[in-house]
């Protein structure tokens, strides 16, 4: 008898016959590729399935929410995931092998790394810069100072019912304060009522970084505090003022560091630019020479690539990456967007913007398979749960009703030439009020970063309701949109009048045509005039075919007859 001291087989020596059995280590080797095999057989199940509800959203989401009075492109993307976990639940319980499973938790952290900086990157990239600039401080009004009102009365509410600890009132209320205007921004047309979309639009940006920045300041204060002193941190005003002044701080620094990136960006593409009119004259700088190589495919990908390297440094740097895309989205469309190529300015368009639906869609049918996950749902109090829903709604009501009126008011006040109906005022509150995926990604990574199974008793009871309150915004409350949306418009008194906007949309046809002289610089008033968010984009392929006659046109005959008549063609189509 020869035992081989590795364990990896056992060879018995009897007379003349001579036989192997597998040892121990080999048995456990042999397991854990079979264990692997079948989680990467359960892993490839997922992506397949949600490869096919993204599929079907795309083909299915345009046709149904025209045909339908209540659904929108949330609610039903959402439904669609509801089924997709539905399916996902039967494929796991009709599983034989008990390592066969597929977890429909909500993944935070994608959300925060992958499925939103597409989003909100494409939300300033697409921004209409007038209106943006002209409503500056009626956006910043609603986006920031409302989200710190909003914060304030629901964590008030929330602490009147005596349930949970300081540090968990506060971020939850941070949390509730993130709006998901996407369903009302769907319906309005920006032609049609371009005031009201923009501030919308704008409020909807500002709110969503202003109310992750607020939560990191929760969660920094608190850690902070407990980190320097013993026992339970409570929640005093010297905490509030720390939480404000953590804000403030963060907001500016992510904001600066968002523009420097976008600057940089523009100096680049301008280098750029230079060395292309070197190379026609043959005129060649050595220390130029590096951006003889950026293509129309590299310059869309240089831009992709440093504005996710100013997200990632914001993040490394305990900034908030948020805003600091946003802003670096906003800068590049108003600067390195006019030192691009005339392809690539389109390309740029409809990539960042597939790539921005892509995630929005990917985000709502995760919503979907997450409200059937069973940690979400364990662990919790139905009356504490119940309670919690209904006084986080009644507050974010109150929230909105507080702030939007008397900012409105003071709106028509300073601004004759813009005057908010009543209406458009109810509109403002309505889009406000729902709540959506930020919600849901936010409560995740502050009360369960690993998993919801892992929450104790007051995580469990906050997860519930949040997602509670998500699915009842995005699904109930998304039913009744359009046709109060709808409703509410037809009660304007003054309707749209074309004039400003339209001289702007013909400045954006007409830049492919430039005229002889002119610079990269010289037309960047307004931007991509693609004001289009998310997934209001629908005759994204005329429009690229338009700019890309426009650009031909312009090409060949700049500064000609020929070459405005072109684009007077192309506007017409248009």
């Amino acid at each position: 008898r020869n035992q081989q001291m590795s364990g990896a087989t056992i060879e018995v020596l009897d007379g003349s016959n001579a036989t192997q059995a597998p040892g121990p280590l080999q048995q456990d080797a042999a397991t854990a590729e079979d264990v692997g095999e079948t989680i990467l057989e359960a892993q490839r199940s997922f992506i397949v399935l949600i490869v096919l509800l993204l599929i079907t959203c795309f083909t299915l989401g345009e046709w149904v929410t025209r045909k339908s009075r209540y659904l929108t492109e949330g609610s039903f993307a959402c439904i669609v995931g509801l089924v997709g976990g539905l399916i996902l639940l039967v494929i796991n319980l009709t599983q034989t092998d008990i390592h066969w499973h597929v977890s429909l938790a909500f993944p935070s952290e994608y959300f925060l790394d992958v499925l939103l900086p597409p989003i909100i990157f494409y939300q300033g990239f697409s921004v209409h810069k007038n209106r943006l600039f002209s409503n500056t401080a009626l956006i910043a009004l609603f986006g920031i100072l409302g989200t710190l009102i909003s914060f304030g009365i629901i964590s008030l509410a929330i602490a009147m019912l005596r349930m949970f600890e300081s540090s968990t009132v506060l971020r939850l209320g941070s949390i509730m304060s993130a709006t998901d205007s996407v369903a009302v921004l769907q319906i309005l047309n920006p032609q049609d009522y371009p005031f009201l979309h923009s501030i919308s639009f704008g409020e909807g940006v500002l709110n969503d970084a202003s109310a992750i920045v607020l939560l990191r300041s929760v969660r920094r204060t608190f850690e902070n505090q407990s980190s320097s002193s013993t026992g339970e941190s409570e929640m005093t005003v010297s905490t509030l003022f720390e939480i404000l002044g953590s804000f403030a701080l963060t907001f500016v620094l992510s904001l600066t560091m968002g523009v420097s990136v976008g600057l940089i960006s523009a100096l680049i593409m301008k280098m750029n630019a230079k060395q292309t009119r070197r190379s026609v004259n043959s005129h060649r700088t050595f220390s130029m020479s590096i951006f003889e190589n950026l293509t129309v495919t590299h310059q869309c990908g240089f831009l992709v690539l440093l504005a996710y390297l100013a997200y990632i440094l914001a993040e490394a740097l305990s900034l908030s990456g948020i805003v600091t895309l946003f802003f670096c989205g906003l800068t590049m469309s108003h600067y390195t967007y006019y030192n691009l190529e005339a392809a690539a300015q389109i390309t740029t368009n409809h990539v960042f913007h597939a790539m921005s639906l892509l995630a929005e869609i990917s985000i709502y049918l995760y919503v979907g398979m997450d409200s059937l996950y069973r940690g979400n749902w364990t662990n919790v109090s139905v009356w504490r749960v119940v309670v919690l829903v209904v006084v986080l709604l009644i507050s974010i009501v109150v929230s909105r009703v507080i702030f939007v009126l008397p900012i409105c008011y003071l709106q028509n006040l300073w601004n004759k030439r813009h005057k908010l109906q009543l209406s458009e005022m109810l509109i403002i509150i309505w889009a406000g009020t729902l709540r959506g995926a930020v919600s849901v990604a936010l409560v995740m990574y502050s009360f369960a970063p690993l998993s919801a199974a892992h929450a104790g008793r007051e995580s469990s009871t906050v997860i519930a309701a949040v997602m509670a309150l998500v699915l009842f915004c995005i699904i109930i409350l998304g039913f009744f949109t359009k046709p109060i949306v709808h409703a509410l418009l037809k009660y304007q008194s003054t309707p749209y009048v074309p004039g400003e906007e339209d001289s702007i949309l013909q400045s954006f046809l007409h830049r492919f045509s430039p005229a002889p002289g002119s610079t990269a610089l010289s037309s960047m008033s307004s931007g991509p005039e693609l004001d289009q968010p998310l997934s209001t984009y629908r005759d994204s392929g005329n429009d690229a075919r338009n700019h890309i006659e426009l650009a031909e046109s312009g090409s060949g005959h700049q500064g000609s007859s020929d070459g405005n008549a072109s684009a007077d063609r192309g506007l017409g189509e248009a």
